[in-house]
Order: structure tokens, then sequence, then C-alpha cells
């Protein structure tokens, strides 16, 4: 999936955060704030994931004035594999379904299909998703420093 088509198609899907609070509306809690945005312009994040296999990761922060705000994105269908470095991360699934495995220093912490849940990695440690070709997912990241 390319940058422009992936920023496209998760700013049609949530507009604005009132728009992904209305249809999450269970999750409202952890989707206070508006989306971040730079010069007056929506504010997007392309990642370069090292070690993916194709694919990208868009997301857009929500401003929570934490130390680091939550951010809503789209995982193209592809392998990544992401080091949570000083944080928990907490990824919820919105829309979709991926494989996650977490990595400690002791081998598998554990692995999982998730679809329309969340997984925990904790501070320290990889974590490997894998989308299928068959479409992109949506989630929902917050992070939390490790204390």
């Amino acid at each position: 999936m390319e940058k422009e088509k992936a920023i496209k198609k998760l700013s049609e899907r949530w507009p604005n955060a009132e728009a992904l609070r209305k249809e999450f509306s269970g999750l409202s809690a952890l989707l206070s704030g508006e989306f971040a945005r730079d010069s007056g312009e929506d504010k997007f994040m392309v990642y370069g994931i090292p070690y993916t296999s194709d694919g990208l990761v868009v997301s857009r922060p929500l401003n929570q004035g934490l130390i680091k705000n939550p951010t809503v994105g789209l995982i193209a269908p592809g392998q990544y594999h992401f080091d949570t470095g000083e944080n928990i991360e907490t990824m919820t699934v919105l829309e979709g379904e991926l494989y996650a495995k977490v990595n400690g220093d002791t081998g598998s912490i554990f692995s999982m299909l998730v679809k329309y849940g969340s997984i925990m990695a904790p501070a320290g440690t990889e974590l490997k998703l894998e989308v299928q070709q068959n479409s992109p997912v949506f989630y929902l990241c917050q992070y939390k420093p490790k204390k």
C-alpha cells in the first residue's frame, strides 16, 4: 500500500476524533482528546519500520496531554518488528485481524491471533506483527512509560 493511499484511507475512516469516539463508544474514555495537527494540517506519522516486508504503518496521535500520547493508525499487510523500548504498549485492534508475538530476553512471552481485542507488550520487548494480504488493520496504541 502506498503512503498517500494509507493516509487517505485512515483520514476517511475517521475524519476526526469525534467520529472515532462515536463508533467506539465503549472505548470513549481511551479516546479523549483530538487528533494532533501541525501548522493547521492533520498530523500523520509514517513509520519506516525495520524488518518489514513491503509493509507500511501510518498513525495519528491523539492529544491527551500525556508524555507519550496514544495513536490511532493503519497497518498495511506485511510483517513487522517493533521494539517497545521504555514503554509498555497496549495495542487494541479496532478493525481487522493480526497475528502477534511478543519476545523477551528469555524467548517468546506469547503468540496469538488478535481480532477486536488487545495485546500488551512489556517495555524492553520485541513485538512482532503479521497482517495478512486481505485487508489492513486499524488500531489504537497506548504507551505507558516503564516505572
